[in-house]
């Protein structure tokens, strides 16, 4: 009789609610250590997320094993599946939807000796249920050799990058790596390039016209920065260039042929950097550059190319975080135009630590964004969680559903958000209302302060013409943005 009831209450409920929920956040996790590192859009409507889990098929402290988790467009988990060494430490970087419907996964593998030193490239191929297909291991140096990247071509293979250690294991240099296999994980050709210094692979795509442009780091050319390598179908290399930039993340081709780099720069501190938008053309030379970012760290981690021509990137930021103890971060999706100016910005976050490392454009044109999230006195039901959030096309939050609920609800609205200047209204604030201002690049410029429980405001006098985002400092992390008209 319960079994009946429950069916039938589940019936009534997807008959009220046929179209998935606009937004929800989730985590994900056991009693340990887990992190979400990359998220994609399944076939199905929902998502693919690969990263690592300590606390699932693990048999040794410190030990972590492959996770790849399934959910549904709500965020429910519809499966997961945990690959690796019970005693070693397994790590997954990039998974992408195949043409099979299955997917492809790259990371790490130290064959259970939980040894970083000693580990090798792991490529494993699922059917869609996430049971193994098929794994190749690839090890150029027997020296921590690391997948960060994989795309399928054209041809139904695939191409992958990441670092190599050397031959001398006294020497920590690295170089990169590019893997071409065919569709079962053979290798059709293998190259590694760079020099003495230290050299990685972050990220691939296979070109529209043919060959590969890949992004990395490098600290042999040009004595350290971003390091973009363009070369032929068989690896040969076509050319190279450098920029004075210190992590790229994502390549985008954009429709003339040219390309977007996402990632990150360091200022003058070495703890202090900002998030980028570098645009290049077809041979690599500079069309525009754009650095988004506050006071401290500011990590730009993936991002998207949107239909109307612009942008989509989320981050990790220090600076615009709202947790009061030193060091936290919060999540930033961060949207701009096609010249990689601002539109808006969104933070995201509770904890102590809510970090951003991937996302994807969704179905239904809004974003969902993963990585993860641990509490300041470690009451999750794990130390450190995977974190999963999808928002609307324009970065709000309403969730509906959530494990973790965040509080949208404000008391405060905009009465003027465009002209000479900005009218807001608040009210039930005892102890007064605070808000912070930031411009189109991310950087406060000013603070709202008023005492009363309620009343107006009136802000923008001696700031000149331009887009702005205000956010109370103790809100949810959804900034309105304004515009003044000098």
């Amino acid at each position: 009789m319960r079994k009946t009831t429950f069916i039938a209450v589940i019936t009534a409920i997807i008959t009220v609610l046929p179209q998935p929920l606009v937004g929800w956040v989730r985590t994900y996790g056991g009693d340990l250590h887990e992190k979400g590192h990359c998220i994609r859009n399944a076939s199905d409507g929902g998502y693919i997320l690969c990263g690592y889990t300590c606390s699932f098929g693990t048999t040794k402290p410190g030990a972590s094993c492959v996770w790849l988790l399934k959910i549904n467009p709500e965020g429910d988990t519809l499966w997961t599946k945990v690959y690796g060494y019970e005693s070693g430490y397994d790590n997954a970087r990039h998974v992408e939807k195949s043409s099979d419907g299955g997917y492809i996964i790259v990371g790490k593998t130290d064959y259970g000796t939980l040894s970083v030193k000693e580990s090798e490239v792991w490529l494993l191929k699922t059917d869609e249920s996430g049971d193994t297909l098929w794994t190749k291991t690839f090890n150029f140096s027997n020296y921590g050799d690391y997948g960060y990247w994989v795309q399928e071509t054209s041809d139904g293979g695939y191409i992958l990058t990441g670092e190599t250690g050397v031959l001398d294991p006294t020497d920590a240099t690295t170089n990169l790596f590019l893997i071409k296999t065919d569709s079962v994980g053979n290798t059709d050709w293998e190259k590694v390039y760079g020099g003495p210094e230290g050299d990685e692979g972050s990220c691939v795509l296979e070109t529209s016209n043919g060959g590969y442009l890949v992004a990395g780091h490098s600290n042999t050319e040009g004595g350290g920065g971003i390091w973009l390598l363009r070369t032929d179908e068989t690896g040969d290399t076509l050319w190279t260039r450098g920029f004075k930039l210190t992590s790229s993340r994502q390549i985008i081709q954009t429709s003339d042929q040219g390309y977007v780099i996402i990632g990150s720069v360091h200022r003058s501190d070495p703890y202090e950097s900002d998030v980028f938008i570098l645009r290049i053309d077809s041979l690599g030379n500079q069309v525009w550059l754009r650095t988004y970012g506050g006071d401290d760290y500011d990590w730009g981690y993936d991002g998207e190319q949107t239909a109307d021509g612009g942008y989509i990137i989320v981050a990790t930021t220090e600076s615009f975080a709202h947790d009061p103890h030193a060091d936290a971060t919060d999540v930033w999706l961060l949207k701009t135009d096609s010249l990689g100016d601002t539109l808006w910005t969104r933070f995201y976050g509770e904890n102590w630590v809510t970090a951003g490392a991937s996302m994807a454009i969704t179905p239904d044109n809004g974003y969902i964004m993963t990585g993860l999230t641990r509490d300041w006195e470690g009451v999750n039901t794990g130390l450190r969680d995977i974190w999963i959030m999808k928002v609307d096309s324009l970065g709000n939050d309403v969730p509906t559903v959530s494990e973790k609920p965040i509080d949208t609800e404000t008391n405060w609205q905009l009465l003027s958000s465009i002209g000479s200047e900005v009218v807001m209204r608040y009210a039930d604030c005892p102890q007064g209302f605070r808000a912070e201002v930031f411009d189109a690049s991310g950087s406060k410029v000013d603070e709202i302060y008023a005492d009363g429980p309620s009343g107006t405001i009136t802000w923008g006098d001696g700031y000149k013409s331009g887009v702005y985002f205000i956010r109370e400092t103790k809100g949810k992390g959804s900034g309105q943005k304004v515009v003044l008209i000098r």
